[in-house]
């Protein structure tokens, strides 16, 4: 009966594989709360233009005006300017329910609005990881409006 102490050990070391592997991957798509799913995701850029192309999303850039008006990703991008005082009372204003894009210059200000936003409560965001920059980097081109 000495296999006993093995299978222990194997049961023990997959639940706990299997758990730190979900409480992992929660962290890094899905907030469970008590009345619905919140789903945050950081995208790369081809998975950020998919989800654009799907429709169904709004596009929320959190760049300053100067950054906004040298180009957009999509030319329906709303500006909402990280830096304002009351950045955090206009995100609260939007619906909760609606999905959303957000994006700015590299990454930084939208990972912290993603933040923002999950603790307001929000639905569905999508961040777009390397901001503006990825977008060109990659290829893209911004969309110039006037």
């Amino acid at each position: 009966m000495k296999k006993t102490p093995i299978l222990a050990s194997l049961v023990i070391t997959v639940f706990l594989g299997g758990y730190f592997y979900v409480s992992q991957d929660s962290l890094d798509a899905e907030v469970s709360t008590t009345d619905t799913t919140i789903i945050s995701e950081r995208l790369g850029v081809l998975e950020f233009e998919q989800k654009y192309q799907a429709g169904g999303h709004v596009v929320i850039d959190v760049r300053t005006p100067e950054e906004y008006a040298e180009g957009r990703l999509f030319s329906d991008a709303i500006l909402i300017n990280f830096y304002d005082s009351d950045f955090k009372e206009q995100l609260d204003l939007l619906d909760k329910n609606q999905s959303y894009l957000i994006h700015c210059h590299s990454g930084a200000r939208s990972g912290n609005t993603l933040s923002i936003m999950k603790e307001l409560g929000f639905a569905k965001v999508y961040d777009l990881i390397g901001g503006k920059n990825a977008w060109v980097e990659s290829g893209r081109e911004l969309v110039q409006v006037n």
